[in-house]
């Protein structure tokens, strides 16, 4: 495939976040690859393409998927955005929460001593980390949620923690433990994000992990799934990561990525 220099990739884990998303594309054309089913299509009032893919859950599948879709597209940037439970009681459901790093929190080793953390983590990249913030300092993006929320939703720019479960426990227990006393930074939790940072790096391409509040992560995610929060926390998301993805075109234009087999041209 051509390189654009104007094409972005979206990942999503759950079709509802990718039909938040896609929500919020226009002119999108069915585009399969390897197998994968991508939707190619423009964000509307801007000259950016955007193509957009469904990992399906856990973090094995993420990796694979965004090694997929960078070596087939060659974007200028790649996100990764859905839902994720909240782990602080200050980030509240309907939030959304922008990594600054990610934690892999349930790598270890478990002997007679107990358990021994062996954890990894990946800084997300400078550049769309000081994007989102502006995006957020011009608070504009939040003209285009349902009015009830424009001034109760949140950003927080916060490390994220993905693990290899779906996580809805009270704080004693032995998982929400671990991770208060290991990862006291991470405010959410989620189970996609290590493998897409991982593929990422790798492959050397600028990404962003974005991810709106569905629930506490304490037992009642029944609860708030059962009054829509996933529906919200995922069009919340959504609109933060699409309203200003052209904000960083004048930096990225005149950068152009290749594979890491290759090397990286000025034009």
């Amino acid at each position: 495939m051509d390189v654009s220099e104007e094409t972005v990739v979206v990942l999503t884990a759950l079709p509802l976040e990718r039909r938040a998303v896609r929500r919020l594309l226009e002119g999108l054309e069915r585009v399969d690859q390897a197998g994968t089913v991508f939707e190619r299509g423009r964000l509307p009032g801007t000259s950016w393409t955007v193509y957009l893919a469904a990992t399906g859950p856990g973090n094995d599948s993420a990796a694979v998927i965004t090694e997929r879709a960078i070596n087939f597209v060659r974007p200028q940037a790649v996100f990764f955005v859905g839902i994720a439970g909240s782990l602080k009681p200050d980030v509240s459901p309907g939030d959304v929460v922008v990594a600054l790093d990610v934690y892999a929190y349930h790598g270890g080793k478990e002997s007679s001593d107990g358990f021994k953390g062996r954890p990894r983590s990946w800084e997300t990249t400078h550049q769309l980390q000081q994007v989102a913030m502006h995006v957020d300092s011009l608070d504009d993006w939040r003209l285009r949620l349902p009015e009830a929320k424009r001034h109760t939703t949140n950003v927080y720019f916060k490390p994220i923690a993905a693990g290899d479960i779906v996580l809805d426990a009270p704080a004693e227990s032995p998982s929400r433990v671990h991770l208060d006393r290991n990862f006291n930074d991470a405010v959410a939790v989620e189970m996609e994000g290590a493998g897409f940072a991982n593929a990422a790096t790798k492959a050397g391409v600028p990404f962003l992990l974005v991810r709106g509040i569905s629930d506490l992560a304490n037992g009642t995610k029944q609860s708030t799934d059962g009054a829509g929060m996933q529906e919200t926390a995922a069009q919340h998301a959504a609109l933060f990561v699409t309203s200003r993805t052209a904000a960083f075109a004048s930096s990225t234009r005149t950068r152009r990525w290749m594979p890491s087999t290759q090397t990286q041209t000025q034009t």
